[in-house]
């Protein structure tokens, strides 16, 4: 909580009684995009089910009560990279037409969508274990024109 309070203080984050307050706060918000947003997973959240994005449910919490914080984050605070490149288990790329991509392959956390809901920090080691797994396998269907 200090830490926070002190980005605050700072300026570094924003911090709001209410939704409404903090999303004004937000320069260039589309401040009833966001409520929408929020709505719906204020619903998923209390249904005790993502739905939209299969988030564990043990880790949903409905944004209700106050204070709320706001702050911009960038590579440097992110442990993996969430989302990422569709693909098989040949680490080749689909198009958003699921077709494979000549030439583009995908290996490790970006491989898959793998990290798009949550990053499990309990399995040490798993980020590392996939880009030499599937690097290996990148690498030989590269080389081979697979």
């Amino acid at each position: 909580p200090a830490d926070i309070e002190a980005a605050v203080a700072e300026g570094r984050c924003l911090k709001a009684d209410t939704i409404d307050e903090l999303l004004a706060k937000i320069e260039g918000m589309n401040v009833q995009v966001a409520k929408e947003s929020i709505e719906r997973y204020n619903q998923l959240a209390k249904a005790g089910s993502d739905e939209d994005f299969g988030k564990s449910s043990q880790r949903m919490f409905a944004l209700e009560n106050g204070p709320f914080y706001a702050a911009e984050c960038g590579v440097a605070l992110t442990l993996a990279n969430l989302g990422g490149l569709e693909s098989d288990s040949d680490c080749h790329v689909y198009n958003t037409e699921r077709e494979v991509i000549s030439g583009l392959y995908v290996a490790g956390a970006p491989q898959g969508g793998r990290f798009n809901v949550q990053y499990p920090i309990s399995l040490k080691g798993l980020s590392a274990g996939m880009c030499m797994v599937f690097g290996k396998i990148a690498g030989e269907n590269a080389a081979a024109g697979k």
